[in-house]
């Protein structure tokens, strides 16, 4: 006895095969992505889908706004160690010519 399928029966087949292979990269690209995330495993294995996006959202716009504000503390702090170096300079000049 042969088994005897429609096209339309294969073409169903085929595609929830294909939709199957999609969602186990999307699963595997999803799990990549909450390792990269600063957390314990503890709290990693545990999330979903969805807090995986916003948790990694959260994490993208943290590091950009500490970068943005870094690069203008590190300015601040550079401009005030110069003048405390300076000050600190004319002092020991005052010192070694005070003598």
């Amino acid at each position: 006895m042969s088994v005897f399928r429609h096209p339309s029966e294969r073409r169903k087949e085929k595609s929830r095969d294909a939709a199957r292979c999609r969602r186990s990269k999307e699963t595997e690209v999803f799990y990549e992505l909450a390792h990269q995330l600063p957390l314990p495993h503890s709290v990693r294995s545990h999330l979903d889908k969805a807090s995986i996006m916003r948790l990694t959202i959260s994490f993208l716009r943290t590091r950009k706004l500490l970068a943005s504000g870094s690069g203008q503390t590190h300015t601040h702090r550079h401009t005030q160690t110069q003048k405390h170096t300076n000050i600190l300079m004319q002092y020991c000049k005052s010192l070694v010519f005070s003598k």
